[in-house]
């Protein structure tokens, strides 16, 4: 319910998100083995890590892909949210909390010492933050201060964190927040890629 309820408001959007991004998962696409273990091990080092790209670079994409990677571990929670000028900070705060993503010391707990409200089932809880140029502006640096500074010093419970982002001329400088974080950049696909690609989704479609 809280899944549903985090994609529902992560869609209304003015031009955040664009109807072409990402794949379906249902069709042929490229798998990107190698990217997505290499994103996923480096997330696991690190905590908090950029994708960062020009548009149309495969971005979302390969949050779909890792997203469906990790996902095959039961005790894995996966949150992906794009973030557009219309959402609400302290909204988006609250949601993370409703899972434990929070100050242990806001935490009321049970007679079991469990936080009350929050998802225990999980063992660890990633979070995407997609399209995360339009929280770049310095209105949201002390939302980017919660999220890389202050959780992983009060917080307790294991969580992931990748931001993407589209670099272009019109893009906010990166938040000082990021300055220490590792950025993967090789979002890319490769030229023999592109030939599967090719063979996938017109070659194919020529025999049929």
């Amino acid at each position: 319910e809280l899944q549903s309820a985090w994609s529902q408001d992560s869609t209304a959007s003015a031009g955040a998100v664009y109807q072409n991004d990402g794949i379906d998962l249902e069709r042929d696409h490229l798998r990107r083995k190698d990217a997505v273990a290499d994103i996923i091990k480096l997330t696991r080092e690190r905590k908090h890590i950029v994708l960062g790209s020009p548009p149309a670079m495969g971005k979302t994409s390969l949050l779909q892909l890792v997203k469906k990677e990790l996902r095959k571990d039961e005790g894995i929670k996966v949150l992906h949210r794009c973030l557009t000028t219309l959402d609400n900070v302290e909204k988006v705060v609250a949601k993370l909390g409703k899972l434990g993503i929070k100050d242990d010391e806001d935490s009321s707990s049970d007679e079991n010492g469990k936080s009350r409200g929050a998802e225990t089932k999980y063992c660890e809880t990633w979070i995407f933050f997609d399209d995360a140029q339009n929280w770049y502006s310095q209105e949201y640096w002390s939302f980017w201060q919660h999220i890389v500074k202050h959780l992983p010093v009060v917080c307790s419970k294991k969580f992931y964190v990748i931001i993407a982002a589209t670099y272009d001329l019109s893009t906010h400088s990166s938040p000082v927040q990021f300055g220490t974080l590792e950025h993967y950049r090789r979002t890319a696909i490769q030229e023999e890629q592109v030939e599967q690609l090719y063979k996938m989704h017109i070659v194919d479609r020529r025999m049929q």
